[in-house]
């Protein structure tokens, strides 16, 4: 008996041992999983989008993001008079970046003008539409990602999937990139929501996916980011974030001098 104590017990530090290990080297960055439950506990209940972050400066240990009292992820000051929000979701937010390698701050810098990075984690179109009507700027820029057509999760279902086995599939997939059958009810729901904040000139759409090129008028397709944060981790660190400001640069560049005042 003392003899089969000793080897479950050595069994168990053994198993112990290597989770210790692979948290503290961790080659896959499989920490992502965590970090995500992190960042759900900082969400605060939004009527209009669901969820938005609460304000304060929040360390992931590799990386921060510092958001401002009006739940938006700080940007350089700037006292240029062409304002521009920017739409969507983890990867327009910048996450597993600093607040300076972000794609929007990296833009702001080249172009001189008043960023505002709305970009949320998990955020669909209808959120992103719901934020949008909440602002007045001389330009809309939206970066379609993959799950955008997804279900709208409230703050509640979003966290209570991290607790929820049954939810685990939903959250999984929540968290891909990925798109929904053409002509489906989700795809219909996408292009209805997008349609409707489209109206008018002052909304430029980018998409790494081809379907949401083809589905999102007028959007631009750019080229897939070749660097990410880990394994596990498919969004752009910051080399990735270089490369999407770069490509996005040319087409936002004409986008401001057809909206802003100081470009007519």
């Amino acid at each position: 008996m003392s003899r089969a104590i000793y080897i479950l017990l050595s069994i168990l530090l053994g198993l112990f041992a290597i989770e210790i290990a692979l948290r503290l080297i961790d080659p896959f960055g499989v920490v992502y999983f965590d970090r995500i439950q992190q960042y759900d506990r900082y969400l605060i209940e939004d009527i209009a989008r669901g969820y938005v972050m609460g304000a304060g400066i929040y360390d992931f240990e590799d990386w921060q993001a510092t958001i401002n009292i009006r739940h938006e992820r700080v940007t350089p000051d700037s006292g240029a008079g062409c304002r521009v929000v920017f739409l969507g979701d983890s990867v327009m937010f910048g996450w597993g970046v600093n607040d300076n390698e972000t794609l929007v701050n990296r833009l702001a810098a080249i172009l001189d003008i008043e960023a505002v990075n709305t970009g949320t984690n998990g955020y669909n179109i209808e959120q992103v539409a719901a934020t949008l009507r909440a602002y007045a700027a001389d330009a809309f820029v939206y970066l379609a990602i993959g799950n955008d057509a997804d279900d709208t999760w409230n703050l509640t279902e979003r966290q209570s999937a991290r607790s929820s086995a049954a939810s685990l599939s939903k959250y999984l997939g929540f968290l891909t990139f990925h798109h929904p059958q053409a002509n489906s009810a989700a795809w219909h729901r996408y292009t209805d929501a997008l349609g409707a904040i489209q109206e008018g000139e002052r909304l430029l759409t980018f998409a790494f996916d081809l379907a949401y090129a083809e589905y999102a008028p007028g959007a631009i397709l750019l080229p897939m980011y070749t660097s990410q944060v880990s394994v596990a981790d498919g969004h752009p660190d910051a080399t990735g974030h270089i490369e999407i400001a770069a490509a996005m640069l040319p087409a936002l560049q004409e986008h401001i001098a057809s909206n802003c005042a100081e470009g007519e």
